[in-house]
């Protein structure tokens, strides 16, 4: 067996630096098949990695303001002094600017200074993606949006849109019922004017019907636009004064913009284009383009984007390159001041956008090639530059922000306070240019972040006893299974463990102290809970199994141990759940407010608390002696391979093999096979897993209502196998890390998607929870003796909660609870099994009721179900941001998943019998299709927030 284990990692290291020596030699080749050779040195050795944070220059904030703004500063001094009616300003952005972020700030000071000259632009239906501030949309449906998909790189066939309008979205009435009904707040000024920039394909007038919704009865006043043949035409129709109106158009022409505008002021219209690049807008036909830019006669066009873009080169996303995005950045602004050479364009800057690395978080590698791209162009055609990353307080100054609750934990995106401290500080430079005085205010300092904060937020977080952890430190993970760290780490225990295989003392010493060192690696602090119900159920275990104890006694130590352990679990994961459930009723009531600590969830406490009380409740039961050894208890509840994320091991399963595993093991063939093979396609499975969710999972729930039908289902199947893959990869990872060192983990995964009832769908998925939770909770509960369906609904309701407090996950326990009790109730548990030729069908059905529920797991909020609801029932049935790559990657893990059992078995079978070079090889050939579908933004496994 010696021989072999040695020939498996000669020949592995062998092929590693062949590669590895290839791609510095061939570097023209561009082979990027596996990471450069530094980036295997540990952290202490590569020094290359230790990089300072980039210094933020001395340098005014707002570049070129002056001279960039000069025609727009005329423009506004001759609003002022009432020479022009209206100053028109349209801000385009990405979802930085989602829900007007930013841009509501600067439309307020404008309106404020120089007058309010309406909305601007509408969007003609009710989009959450897209939802302007302060402004009542109550349209639902009756129009087709039409808009440049996601991924559309422009370099790749075809780069034309012709349907696409100047700003990059068009609005098309479906029928001459299609009505969009709009409302202003009762403090704005009410519209007297819609501005329409329109194409169509006749020169038959098109007619335009405009209900004033406020008079009673109503009054539809009805236009005519004369329109022009292949080209756009811009037509201004007025009415009287009004907050409330419908619009309505007879036939499907295509409606580039409408704005609602007053007579005189500031019209400010903000396009949302939420995951997209500014320069795909090339995409835009130069006909569409030079028509509808000049229809729309802007004075200012600000372009606020960035944080997609330095995303997508460091993903290599579509083959995009920092080259290629330069390239786009100069067409586009060169067909710009083509059609509008008069016009000022400002641009704002990036700030940061944080992606997951092993320790925490950290800044995308392309953000500063961005940033240096963008104000380049600015300085070559003479816009004006605003750096935000700067202006918040340079590097780390996300990480600050979040810290302070001006920044969301997706480490994307401001809150409405932090857009607002941003907002404010870009209009304050804009109005001290138009009153003359000089530019280049300081930068925003960290400590300036956190004293123009929203007051109420600043002093929420500094009340959590000073507590609050930084970025870096909330999202912390324990040593990964997918990362270099776990593999020093592994060889090192793996190593030290053999050397004392005949010491069973010593290694059993080891392998504890080593695996309490893979947890404090997430926290050191957390260690202590961790031993704290380590002490408790041993300690109480002894007392219950004690000769001279009471039955009285047993169970006040059995209720010790469960107080402690459901103690600890409730304070740390779901105080501040029902402490922001109570609040609200004792608000009503003028009771006192429980406080919301925001504590910090302690990685894989759900996994420790339910395998240690199933130790003392075991031993209540007299299913196991208590153990005697302190030591060999605490490896039971700390082994570290299942530690954090499963699965559950049983006290009864564990402790009797676990002495024998530590005196006599030598691993053989068939468990060095079985574990390379496990441990291989658990990381290949991790990330495909992460693929899924970045390229498109992610996107698909983060915005739902920019996709169609066909899209929003194939994102509901792409989590569904996401996170099979996430967390199945990760028990397949345990259990082969621990089978090398002779210990067998339960399985925990036995092809779930292939249950033909949600009965059977439970003894598939997640089996040592599900087992658990029978054993423990239901059989505790009566079982099936009483009370049987309540039973049901309460496991399930608990079993939802133990996966994390909320509401969604609360849901989604219910969910399964009602349909077991339906499947019982009705006997289909058993008759669906029974009879065979139904079981396609009974599985096909089975399947979708677990994609169902899984929205309720995935949605953290109502608006996000609504709208991913609302998209799947919008009957629209193309699906132009789906590629091949995207349907093999959901579709291929669930045809693996269908395949028989067999092969299954087969497959590992043949792994486990193979030559140690043919397993090496193997091994060779996972590694470099991992590292090739490896994303820059790689996750942390989703079981550890459980």
């Amino acid at each position: 067996m010696k021989v072999h284990v040695a020939k498996f990692f000669l020949c592995l290291l062998l092929l590693v630096g062949i590669t590895l020596v290839a791609q510095e030699l061939l570097p023209q080749q561009n082979l990027s098949l596996l990471p450069r050779a530094v980036n295997f040195l540990p952290g202490f050795l590569n020094k290359t990695e230790q990089k300072s944070p980039p210094q933020v220059p001395a340098e005014p904030l707002f570049l070129n303001r002056d001279k960039g703004l000069a025609h727009f500063y005329r423009r506004l001094a001759q609003l002022r002094a009432g020479r022009v009616n209206r100053v028109r300003v349209m801000h385009f952005g990405d979802s930085v600017i989602w829900y007007e972020r930013v841009g509501r700030d600067l439309r307020a000071g404008l309106t404020r200074d120089f007058g309010d000259g309406g909305r601007g632009q509408i969007y003609m239906h009710q989009d959450r993606a897209v939802t302007l501030f302060g402004h009542e949309n109550l349209t639902k449906e009756g129009f087709d949006f039409l808009t440049i998909p996601y991924e559309h790189f422009n370099h790749l066939e075809p780069k034309w849109l012709p349907a696409v309008g100047f700003t990059g979205w068009t609005y098309r009435p479906l029928s001459p019922r299609s009505e969009s009904v709009q409302r202003a707040p009762p403090a704005a000024a009410p519209f007297t004017r819609l501005s329409l920039i329109v194409r169509d394909t006749t020169l038959t007038p098109l007619q335009v019907q405009v209900t004033n919704l406020e008079k009673q009865p109503h009054e539809p006043r009805a236009y005519a636009i004369p329109l022009k043949k292949e080209t756009c035409i811009a037509h201004e129709l007025e009415f009287e004064p009004t907050r409330h109106l419908a619009l309505r158009f007879d036939r499907p022409a295509l409606i580039d913009a409408a704005m609602l505008e007053t007579a005189k002021g500031v019209s400010y219209s903000t396009f949302i284009q939420k995951g997209k690049h500014m320069a795909w807008m090339t995409a835009i036909t130069p006909e569409n383009f030079n028509c509808g830019y000049r229809a729309a006669h802007p004075d200012l066009l600000v372009f606020q984007y960035g944080i997609n873009e330095s995303a997508s080169i460091d993903w290599k996303a579509k083959g995009f390159t920092l080259e290629l995005y330069r390239k786009q950045l100069k067409e586009f602004f060169s067909r710009l001041k083509a059609a509008l050479p008069e016009v000022d364009v400002l641009i704002i800057g990036p700030y940061e956008r944080l992606k997951k690395t092993g320790n925490g978080f950290e800044n995308y590698r392309a953000h500063d090639d961005v940033r240096a791209a963008q104000k380049a162009v600015a300085q070559e055609f003479g816009f004006a530059y605003f750096d935000a990353y700067a202006a918040l307080g340079g590097a780390g100054h996300l990480e600050r922000m979040l810290k302070v609750g001006l920044a969301y934990d997706d480490h994307a995106h401001l809150t409405d306070q932090g857009s607002e401290l941003l907002g404010k500080k870009i209009y304050a430079e804009i109005y001290a240019g138009f009153t003359g005085k000089q530019p280049g205010a300081p930068i925003v300092t960290a400590e300036a972040v956190s004293t123009e904060a929203n007051q109420s937020v600043a002093d929420a977080t500094r009340s959590v006893a000073g507590a609050t952890p930084s970025v870096a430190e909330a999202t912390q993970s324990p040593i990964l299974f997918n990362s270099l760290a776990f593999a020093y780490f592994f060889l090192i225990v793996f190593a030290v463990a053999a050397i004392l295989n005949r010491v069973p003392f010593a290694r059993l010493v080891f392998l504890t102290l080593a695996s309490w060192y893979f947890y404090a690696s997430w926290r050191w602090w957390a260690l202590g809970l961790m031993l704290f119900s380590t002490g408790i159920d041993y300690y109480a275990a002894l007392k219950i199994d004690a000769d001279n104890q009471t039955s009285g006694k047993r169970k006040l130590w059995l209720l010790i141990s469960l107080v402690s352990n459901l103690g600890l679990l409730f304070f740390f994961k779901y105080f501040d759940f029902f402490a922001t459930l109570a609040n609200p009723f004792l608000a009503k009531g003028n009771f006192f407010q429980i406080p919301v600590l925001q504590l910090v969830l302690p990685v894989g406490i759900s996994f420790y608390t339910f395998q240690s009380l199933s130790y003392t409740i075991d031993v209540f039961r007299r299913h196991i002696a208590a153990e005697k050894s302190f030591w060999r208890f605490a490896f039971f509840v700390s082994f570290f391979p299942q530690l954090v994320a499963g699965p559950i091991v049983r006290a009864t399963e564990f402790l009797p093999q676990m002495m024998q595993s530590i005196r006599h093991f030598f691993i053989n063939k068939e468990d060095f096979g079985a574990s390379v093979y496990l441990f291989s396609t658990g990381l290949f499975k991790k990330t495909l897993a992460d693929w899924i969710s970045v390229n498109y999972a992610d996107r698909i729930f983060a915005d739902p209502g920019s996709f169609t039908a066909v899209e929003t289902l194939i994102g509901v199947y792409a989590f569904g196998i996401q996170i099979y893959l996430d967390f199945s990869s990760y028990t397949d990872m345990a259990i082969a890390a621990a089978r090398l060192m002779g210990f067998n983990l339960t399985i925990n995964f036995d092809r779930p998607y292939v249950a033909r009832t949600i009965t059977e769908f439970w003894r598939r998925w997640h089996i040592s929870l599900s087992t658990w939770l029978r054993d423990y909770l239901y059989i505790s509960l009566g079982g099936n003796r009483r009370r049987l369906y309540l039973n049901l609904f309460l496991t399930m309701l608990l079993g939802g909660l133990w996966h994390g407090a909320g509401i969604n996950f609360a849901l989604w326990g219910l969910f399964h609870g009602i349909v077991l009790i339906i499947e019982r109730a009705t006997g289909y548990a058993k008759s669906a099994e029974f009879f065979r030729y139904w079981k396609p069908f009974s599985i096909l059905i089975t399947f979708h009721l677990v994609m169902f529920s899984w929205i309720f797991f995935r949605c953290h909020d109502l608006t996000t179900f609504i709208a991913l609801i609302e998209s799947l029932c919008s009957a629209t049935f193309t699906a132009p941001n789906v590629d091949l790559k995207i349907l093999a990657a959901v579709g291929l893990p669930y045809l693996w998943q269908f395949t028989a059992e067999k092969f299954h078995f087969l497959a590992g079978f043949l792994f486990a019998n193979m030559p140690a070079p043919a397993q090496a090889v193997a091994a060779w050939l996972v590694a470099i299709g991992c590292y090739r579908i490896f994303t820059a933004e790689a996750k942390a496994f989703i079981y550890f927030q459980f």
